[in-house]
């Protein structure tokens, strides 16, 4: 691996009308641990679980109690994880993804050495 690329997870969250073709609402984030990107998905999935169906939320909790540690080993694997609940006509998909990312790379500005911020 290259000395500038730094290895990561991308985790996605997406709410999607069940009639809709495209996505709805989106959030992301960029990680740098396995187990910083389940502990994002279990904060998110916890307060959600609450407001589902009965089927969907032993799904939900069959995941935050069992499946969390498949897919930690997935995920140190480098293979994607999903999961996918439906809630009130939504489906809520949440995935995390192996990535290598490039940081960016900031240098001393003289700006103000050069006149271009007073």
């Amino acid at each position: 691996m290259s000395l500038w690329l730094r290895a990561g997870f991308w985790c996605e969250f997406t709410v999607t009308a069940v009639s809709a073709d495209a996505p709805g609402t989106q959030k992301t984030r960029a990680v740098r641990s396995a187990g910083g990107a389940l502990s994002w998905l279990r904060v998110d999935l916890r307060p959600l679980t609450g407001g589902f169906d009965p089927v969907e939320a032993r799904k939900a909790f069959d995941w935050l109690e069992c499946h969390q540690w498949t897919a930690a080993d997935q995920l140190k694997r480098g293979e994607p994880v999903a999961l996918s609940l439906l809630h009130q006509g939504a489906a809520l998909r949440w995935t995390i993804s192996p990535a290598l990312f490039l940081p960016l790379l900031v240098s001393p500005c003289a700006c103000g050495e050069s006149g271009l911020i007073s």
